[in-house]
């Protein structure tokens, strides 16, 4: 069972196990927005932080589209919210983040610089991979059978 099914309170954050929050304040600024799902921008390894650059420009660029896309590392849910858009999907196998974020009515990019993260998925993977997976995940955006699949990005 998934344990966001357990909560009670009026709001739920999914933070990766590899994520950092070194702005001990992140949380309570993140509490100021009357929203339903609010996301952050990423810091990470030197030689890295480009590529996370052009992901807030991918974030905001999906937002305006109407497909809000937050990064799973750090999602910051009103409960309602969340469960309005079904949650996540267990059947899902990879990318079941920007599954449900899109579905998120409104979304804020939370502008912080003390959220951190390695980089080991661009290291282990590539920018090309990952940009060319982003492109099919925005294709297949309605497509749930394409999501319950890996995309080798597991491996």
């Amino acid at each position: 069972m998934e344990a966001s099914k357990l909560v009670t309170t009026p709001y739920i954050l999914f933070l990766d196990a590899d994520i950092m929050l070194l702005n001990k304040f992140v949380l309570g600024e993140c509490l100021a927005y009357q929203t339903d799902l609010i996301t952050v921008p990423f810091q990470t390894e030197t030689g890295f932080n480009w590529i996370f650059r052009l992901c807030d420009i991918q974030q905001r660029l999906s937002n305006w589209l109407g497909t809000p896309f937050a990064i799973g590392g750090f999602q910051f849910w009103k409960t309602e919210a969340y469960w309005k858009t079904g949650g996540y999907d267990e059947t899902h196998m990879f990318a079941e983040d920007y599954w449900v974020s899109q579905r998120a009515e409104k979304m804020i990019i939370h502008k912080t610089k003390g959220v951190w993260t390695s980089a080991r998925r661009f290291k282990n993977k590539g920018f090309f991979y990952m940009f060319l997976l982003t492109i099919k995940c925005y294709i297949n955006r309605n497509n749930a059978e394409f999501f319950k699949q890996h995309h080798n990005y597991w491996i």
